[in-house]
C-alpha cells in the first residue's frame, strides 16, 4: 500500500512540475518590429516568425538586465517598436509586451517594457551587438526584397 502512494505522490509533483514549467517558460511566437523614421513616425511593421530567429531574440532577451518596476525617460524617440507575442499555455491567447529600443552605441542597447516585472533594462556587449543586427537586419532584408 505504501508502494502505491509514494508512486502516486511522485506521479503528482512530475506533473506539477510539468504544469509550472510550461507557464515558466513561454513560447514566442512572434515578432512584429516597427521602425522610427528621420520624422519620428512610425514605418511599416515587419512581422518575424522563424523559429531561430525567435529562439535567438528570447535568448537575448533573457540576458538583459531589468530594473523591475522602473521607467526612464529618454530625450529621444526610440529607434524601434518590438511587440513580443507569447504564448503560455497551450488553445489560450498569447500575451503581447510592448519593447522600445534605443541603440545608444554598438555595445549599448536601453530597452523599456511595457512589463512592470521588467521596467526598464540595458542590454551591452555581445548581446547587445547580436540584438541590433538581428533587428536593424530584418529591414535591410525588407528593402532588398
Amino acid at each position: 500500500m505504501k508502494k502505491i502512494q509514494i508512486i502516486m505522490l511522485l506521479l503528482i509533483m512530475g506533473v506539477s512540475i510539468g504544469a509550472c514549467s510550461d507557464e515558466a517558460d513561454p513560447h514566442l511566437t512572434r515578432v512584429d518590429i516597427q521602425k522610427i523614421d528621420e520624422d519620428e513616425m512610425y514605418e511599416e511593421e515587419v512581422i518575424l516568425v522563424d523559429l531561430i530567429t525567435l529562439d535567438s531574440l528570447k535568448s537575448i532577451f533573457n540576458e538583459v538586465k531589468w530594473k523591475p518596476n522602473s521607467s526612464k525617460e529618454m530625450s529621444a524617440k526610440e529607434d524601434l517598436q518590438l511587440t513580443l507575442f507569447f504564448t503560455y499555455e497551450e488553445n489560450m491567447s498569447e500575451k503581447l509586451f510592448l519593447y522600445r529600443i534605443w541603440f545608444e552605441d554598438d555595445d549599448e542597447v536601453i530597452i523599456i517594457s511595457n512589463n512592470e516585472e521588467e521596467g526598464y533594462g540595458k542590454l551591452e556587449g555581445d548581446n547587445a551587438v547580436k540584438l541590433k543586427n538581428i533587428l536593424i537586419g530584418q529591414f535591410l532584408e525588407e528593402e532588398m526584397e
